[in-house]
């Protein structure tokens, strides 16, 4: 791309109101910035997948083969934008071209009226997490909020997953409950209620599969071909 081509993205960029009141600090800016720079189609999605945890789990869930057919409407707007021409892109965020186009790039990179609210991306990192495990390597520390948010913790305990949890802005309050999942096969986990940081009050062995399977249906997976089996007490904090 041209450097007079990459200028006119930035001045373009740079007066779009809606991306303007991104709170400081955000990357979103630049990644779209990046996005519209993108010189390949391998790029531009590459670029995309980096911003998108939803784009990283599907693209995982096809590997799998655990993509259902129809994934969901924020699977076809994914779509949507990686063909969508920039100018068109452009060209509507200068006033003189369809809505559409900005309304798609709001709600694939999830800011303005696109934005998501925190509990998706919280549950999203911790499937991404999830199957980033190995059969018969380490397990992950987990925690369940209420209305069936899922969170994990790369390694932290349960006691500094919480306050990661509010710090990020995923919501308040304590976890419901935590332990750990293990991976047993290609498409099957184990877990247990361990954590002596927040014990399960109320909370049924059940309640984890089932939030676990919630999630991945919502995020575009066939929740059937994937297995959770309550295997209780292996330890954990």
């Amino acid at each position: 791309m041209r450097n007079s081509d990459t200028q006119s993205v930035a001045q373009t960029l740079s007066a779009w109101s809606t991306l303007g009141k991104v709170p400081h600090g955000s990357s979103i800016r630049q990644v779209i910035e990046r996005f519209l720079n993108a010189t390949t189609p391998e790029t531009r999605r590459a670029v995309l997948a980096r911003e998108s945890s939803l784009l990283r789990l599907q693209d995982l869930y096809r590997e799998l083969a655990i993509l259902r057919p129809d994934p969901g409407e924020r699977s076809r707007e994914l779509a949507a934008l990686l063909v969508m021409a920039n100018e068109d892109i452009l060209a509507a965020i200068r006033g003189n071209g369809k809505t559409e186009a900005l309304l798609l790039l709001q709600s694939c990179f999830e800011f303005g009226k696109g934005a998501h609210h925190a509990k998706h991306e919280a549950a999203r990192l911790c499937l991404l997490e999830l199957w980033a495990l190995h059969a018969g390597g380490p397990n992950m520390k987990y925690a369940l909020y209420p209305n069936g948010i899922l969170f994990s913790g790369g390694g932290k305990t349960h006691e500094e997953m919480a306050r990661k949890f509010i710090s990020e802005g995923h919501g308040g309050g304590p976890p419901q409950a935590g332990g750990l999942m293990t991976r047993t096969g290609p498409l099957a986990f184990a877990y247990d209620l361990s954590s002596t940081a927040f014990r399960a009050n109320g909370v049924q062995p059940s309640h984890i599969g089932a939030a676990f399977k919630r999630w991945l249906r919502n995020t575009g997976a066939d929740e059937t071909k994937v297995s959770f089996n309550y295997a209780p007490e292996s330890g954990g904090r």
